[in-house]
């Protein structure tokens, strides 16, 4: 009997050093996906501020030319297309990376339900 509250003690102190060992890996992993959308932000809104430029020189080359304001309408057509498409081709990467990211969870699970069965 007066083993019982020490022994539980120790045994609720090991059950919760373990659990924090297992809730560090899904900090560590929301962590480098905050990273990495950060990243991704970052970089987008430079690419959107040097898109910004170019189309601010552009049109200011077009406004200026009227040999170049004729060809104006087929060239912004081209370039909303162009846009359109590399809008697709960012999709299809990002959906990428979901699927990817999605293997890499369901292999951790499948770690983690081994582990358990292993003490067990």
């Amino acid at each position: 009997m007066t083993w019982k509250w020490p022994l539980a003690t120790a045994l609720a102190i090991v059950i919760a050093s373990q659990a924090d060992a297992f809730g560090d890996w899904k900090s560590d992993l929301a962590r480098k996906a905050v990273g990495k959308a950060a990243r991704e932000g970052i970089e987008e809104a430079v690419e959107d501020a040097i898109g910004d430029a170019a189309f601010d020189a552009a049109f200011e080359t077009v406004s200026s030319s009227p040999d170049v304001r004729a060809v104006a309408p087929a060239v912004g057509v081209a370039i909303e297309e162009a846009m359109r498409l590399a809008d697709v081709a960012s999709s299809i990467d990002t959906a990428l990376d979901v699927a990817e990211a999605a293997k890499k969870i369901h292999k951790t699970g499948k770690a983690i339900k081994k582990i358990k069965k292993i003490r067990r």
